[in-house]
């Protein structure tokens, strides 16, 4: 009886130690994987706006046009809920951790954007205090790809655009654009490619580093001396 109760303490000091090696000795899978993103709303109409919960961002550092890979940065999804098209807006986020600070530039009626911290500051989990949206400037005229005077093409990161019309259009041309993928625009940031003095019948092509034909989202066309719209 003296040798099974021994045995028997003896399995459960195995059992136990086994248990014990299985847990971690430095912090949970919890605290240190970064949290993924949510899609609770901060704000359903925010001065136009819905904003999305903030959360840690891996991956090319749009913002600033040099693609730096990083991870840990602080990110947000805003949509356009009114029905203005938006030249510019700041988000800025108040964290018990500081402020954020978002920028975001073309955003149409509709339209959602993945934003990501101007600073580059990263995500802490702070809770968020409260958000204000300022320097909100709307277009103050229709935006236009002007399709009875351009056609425009995009192959791999080349962009050609021919003047269709008979007459020439003299100036700087500025064709914008914004990378895109299935949940919306990446990044606030806006693209564009400058073309000058296209004759009638003449195209040019131009080459654009942010330029890639399978995610690219052509908004509208900026001309110096403005074609005539076709009524």
């Amino acid at each position: 009886m003296k040798i099974i109760c021994f045995i028997t303490v003896l399995l459960l000091t195995v059992l136990l130690s086994a248990g014990c090696a299985a847990k971690p000795s430095g912090p949970s899978a919890e605290q240190t994987s970064q949290p993924e993103e949510t899609t609770s709303l901060l704000y359903s109409d925010l001065s136009g706006f819905a904003i999305g919960s903030p959360f840690a961002y891996a991956g090319a550092y749009v913002e600033d046009g040099s693609g730096d890979a990083l991870e840990n940065v602080a990110a947000i999804r805003v949509e356009n809920v009114s029905e203005e098209a938006i030249r510019s807006v700041q988000f800025t986020m108040d964290t018990g951790a500081g402020e954020l600070r978002f920028v975001c530039t073309t955003l149409l009626p509709g339209r959602r954007a993945l934003l990501l911290e101007q600073d580059r500051r990263p995500y802490t989990g702070a809770a968020v205090n409260g958000m204000t949206v300022s320097d909100k400037i709307v277009f103050a005229e229709p935006l236009s790809l002007y399709p009875d005077t351009f056609q425009l093409s995009v192959s791999d990161q080349v962009m050609t655009l021919k003047n269709i019309s008979s007459a020439p259009v003299a100036g700087d041309i500025f064709v914008y654009f914004k990378r895109c993928d299935a949940q919306g625009y990446v990044g606030g940031i806006t693209y564009r490619v400058r073309f000058s003095d296209l004759p009638a019948g003449a195209q040019a092509s131009m080459r654009a580093q942010n330029l890639d034909e399978k995610d690219c989202d052509i908004l509208f066309i900026g001309c110096e001396n403005p074609p005539e719209v076709q009524s």
